[in-house]
């Protein structure tokens, strides 16, 4: 039997097909699972930096809290004596000065401190350079939870950035970015008209 022309290129269609969609068979498809799992993974890096960037540094060392002095005093367990703590960088109101009367949020940072330094809670103590002031008390950084006490007093508006005496002046720009909220908001010592001066508090 002859075939005809047109036999000829059916045939070499079909030909062509058959070769084609072999072809596409063996193109890898693209599994959409380890797509997910490449996407649920980035959450979890993100977090792990975001608890980085937060904890206290190795140097940190554990303390027990003793008592609460004022807005940006506190007393330790530290080596089984029982220290003063300044908190470097700020200033709270007073609420205790012997020769000075409460100020306006003097109180509020007082307790605030009380509310999350529980006489025997643990914490983590960062002490500076140089390590005491002229009254001996230690200069120093104190981590509650991750977080730096220092910084969550000021972004609360319970303080403000000062006593800038480098070398210890570590997280300065870490504060003074609170500090900058803390005036945006018109919160705590911010909400008062004139009463954060360059040299402290003034008399209203």
């Amino acid at each position: 039997m002859r075939l005809q022309p047109k036999d000829i290129v059916i045939g070499v269609t079909l030909l062509l097909l058959i070769v084609f969609s072999q072809s596409i068979d063996k193109k890898e498809v693209p599994n959409p699972s380890k797509e997910n799992e490449t996407v649920s993974e980035q959450p979890t890096t993100q977090k792990q930096n975001a608890q980085e960037v937060t904890k206290a540094p190795s140097t940190a060392e554990i303390v027990t809290v003793h008592s609460v002095v004022d807005g940006d005093t506190v007393k330790v367990n530290y080596n089984g004596i029982i220290e003063t703590i300044r908190l470097l960088l700020l200033d709270a109101p007073e609420s205790v000065h012997p020769n000075k009367p409460v100020q306006p949020f003097g109180k509020d940072a007082s307790n605030y401190l009380k509310a999350l330094l529980k006489e025997g809670k643990s914490v983590q103590l960062e002490i500076g350079n140089p390590q005491r002031d002229k009254y001996n008390r230690i200069l120093g950084y104190i981590w509650v939870d991750g977080e730096l006490l220092n910084e969550k007093l000021i972004s609360y508006g319970y303080a403000m950035v000062a006593y800038i005496v480098p070398p210890n002046v570590k997280y300065l720009d870490q504060l003074l970015k609170a500090q900058e909220q803390a005036q945006l908001r018109k919160i705590g010592i911010w909400s008062i008209d004139g009463y954060v001066t360059e040299s402290g508090y003034s008399d209203i």
